[in-house]
């Protein structure tokens, strides 16, 4: 009787690349915080209630307009905060993009923020309570933006090899293609309040979602879509409203 050989060929796996990456950008992970922020003359519920209509117009949902009981003020450490989490944001997309799960573990989370003398849990706003202080808070979701991309999916099957001696019997593993699609959305956050000298302060901050799960720590998204999840396309959003913001405050000063 020939012999039987069993004989497995599998992918061996390095866990140097990625499969998933990390779902927590924002527009601030591109921007400095400043570059949304702006003041403008109008008070802050007149100014949600022309921007819900501006919005709607342009078929985005406002999910959200309340009054709040509290106010942003930037921390005495927020400069050197954002920057130490921008430069981590962007040293982790040069490992996506490179696609080295190796390279991704090997980044200094602690250096950043340690060079600058902060914290890794540093805030650049505290939400300061002031019941007092008209401020407003509104949340816009925009029209989603799909993708499609192909992805290889591992197979298994058996096999066997006969010979006048040997018998060969394993498992082969192959890739078979597929095409996937995604919807990811932006959803805006603004918050506006009556500064103490008269004019309306207003932060914007955009943040990707995807099957209603907004980007967050601790999120994953797959690797394939990292650059649509990233924060760079809330970015675009956040300046072209800053610069429609600034737009509408000339508008009313010239009437």
């Amino acid at each position: 009787m020939g012999r039987l050989i069993a004989v497995v060929l599998a992918l061996s796996v390095c866990g140097c690349t990625f499969s998933t990456v990390a779902f927590k950008y924002s527009s601030s992970s591109h921007m400095d915080y400043h570059q949304a922020m702006v003041s403008i003359g109008a008070s802050p519920e007149k100014l949600m209630y022309d921007l819900s209509e501006a919005f709607r117009r342009q078929g985005a949902v406002v999910l959200e307009r309340k009054r709040i009981n509290f106010h942003l003020i930037e921390t005495g450490s927020a400069k050197e905060c954002w920057a130490a989490n921008a430069q981590i944001a962007q040293e982790e997309f040069a490992t996506y993009r490179s696609n080295s799960f190796t390279a991704f573990k090997a980044i200094d989370r602690k250096g950043p923020f340690r060079e600058r003398g902060v914290v890794p849990d540093c805030k650049i706003f505290d939400e300061v309570s002031d019941p007092a202080t008209e401020s407003w808070k509104m949340l816009v979701e925009f029209p989603p933006r799909s993708a499609n991309t192909t992805v290889y999916r591992p197979t298994m099957s058996n096999f066997f090899i006969f010979g006048q001696s040997t018998s060969v019997q394993g498992l082969s593993m192959s890739q078979t293609a597929q095409n996937v699609g995604i919807l990811i959305s932006t959803r805006l956050h603004i918050w506006a309040w009556r500064s103490k000298d008269g004019p309306t302060n207003v932060y914007l901050e955009g943040r990707p979602i995807s099957g209603q799960i907004e980007a967050a720590p601790g999120n994953t998204i797959g690797w394939s879509w990292w650059q649509l999840a990233n924060g760079f396309e809330e970015q675009n959003v956040v300046k072209s409203y800053v610069l429609l913001l600034d737009d509408y405050d000339r508008a009313r000063h010239q009437k």
